[in-house]
């Protein structure tokens, strides 16, 4: 993430490095707080272990790559930077 960070975008390393924790303090907080929602559906709401796993497969998996995607799309560094780290999410 670093290089995509220096060579694609065009930070400073010094900001590159500083700007890589981000994604995965993201996805930290996301874990836990999806963590949650899906027990929540599978207690409360009666849903199957399967059905909850496939659900959560299919948003991490699209989430992901549809941030992915609209990263190489978009022209301003800061904007495909937070695409980047919603992709993280």
């Amino acid at each position: 993430m670093p290089s995509y960070l220096t060579d694609i975008l065009g930070f400073d390393l010094g900001h590159a490095g500083l700007l890589c924790v981000f994604p995965y303090l993201a996805l930290l907080v996301s874990t836990l707080l999806f963590a949650r929602f899906f027990d929540y559906l599978q207690r409360e709401k009666g849903w199957e272990v399967s059905r909850v796993r496939r659900v959560a497969m299919y948003v991490a998996y699209l989430g992901s790559g549809a941030g992915l995607v609209v990263c190489c799309f978009v022209q301003e560094k800061y904007t495909a930077y937070g695409f980047m780290v919603l992709a993280q999410v």
